[in-house]
């Protein structure tokens, strides 16, 4: 966002030393959602110049706005209902977003299953967008059983090779995994796949991912015959909750998708459940993720007052 308007000067835009405030909000809240991992909020925040994600925090709550211009307005919405929910945070956000926009209506752009129901008893209307794949991270790691014989099929396919190396993201890989992400997008796009937001918050945290520490964000690579062919980025939302942030690979190395989430998860054996985002309506993803034997399917939804 080039500039925030004056009368939205009291909101703060999200800095790395808001960690510790919005992971312990995100705890409190029993956030499951792919959507509250600090990094994604750090990053997606600051990715373009068209939106900005801004937050106050009223009687404990954590509201974050998202500020967006579409159409050569400037428009205000909640990007997620405030954490830990509050009726009365929530009543002031609506309120403030209604005087801003200058209209009677007001939105929550994303809201998480658990806070469907009490969006649904404040008065607002609900309306599903997508479900995220959640995986039991301790199930995936041990391999074990008929239902996962296809997921120990692929992985091994890779696992076994000696040319194959998994490590640590270093500063120095950097530019090599540039390179990936923008071979990676332009096959996307050349097969009629439109990637967004993704591709632009995966730059900002190749760039700048040594300003987090690697309990907040882990990177990985995966070299191929000492090549970078694919790399990963994941940790913590909160105690029980993981999130598989960013996996971009070579599509000259199919199967890549497949060891990157088993060692983004390998890294993090104390988490129970990690969440991989959604589909984006891709067979082929979808197909992908179903391997990993979802334990649940986490819908999320928007609002409207």
């Amino acid at each position: 966002m080039r500039s925030i308007p004056r009368d939205l000067s009291d909101l703060k835009k999200i800095e790395v030393s808001d960690y510790k405030n919005f992971a312990e909000a995100a705890a409190q809240h029993q956030a499951q959602s792919w959507l509250y991992y600090f990094p994604y909020l750090y990053f997606a925040g600051a990715s373009t110049k068209s939106r900005a994600l801004l937050f106050e925090q009223i009687e404990g709550s954590i509201l974050l706005y998202l500020l967006q211009e579409r159409e050569e307005r400037i428009r205000l919405s909640l990007f997620l209902p405030p954490f830990p929910f509050a009726p009365v945070p929530l009543r002031r956000a609506l309120e403030r977003i209604r005087d801003f926009n200058q209209d009677q209506t007001s939105r929550v752009m994303r809201v998480q299953e658990g806070d469907a129901p009490v969006l649904a008893r404040e008065g607002l209307q609900i309306k599903h967008q997508y479900d995220e794949y959640v995986y039991d991270c301790a199930a995936v790691l041990a391999l074990k059983g008929s239902s996962f014989q296809t997921l120990r099929r692929k992985i091994s396919r890779y696992a076994n090779d000696g040319n194959v190396v998994v490590r640590e993201f270093q500063k120095d890989d950097q530019q090599t995994c540039m390179n990936l992400r923008q071979k990676w997008y332009d096959d996307l796009l050349n097969s009629g796949v439109k990637i967004g937001l993704y591709n632009k918050f995966t730059s900002e945290c190749l760039a700048r991912s040594d300003i987090f520490t690697r309990d907040i964000l882990a990177g990985q690579v995966v070299e191929v015959d000492g090549a970078i062919r694919a790399f990963s980025f994941g940790g913590a939302i909160n105690q029980s909750y993981g999130s598989i942030f960013i996996t971009i690979s070579d599509h000259d190395f199919p199967g890549l998708a497949y060891l990157q989430r088993y060692h983004l998860m390998k890294e993090h054996p104390q988490l129970a459940y990690f969440n991989d985002f959604s589909d984006s309506g891709r067979s082929g993803l979808a197909q992908m993720k179903r391997t990993f034997r979802p334990t649940k399917m986490h819908s999320v939804y928007s609002a409207k007052a």
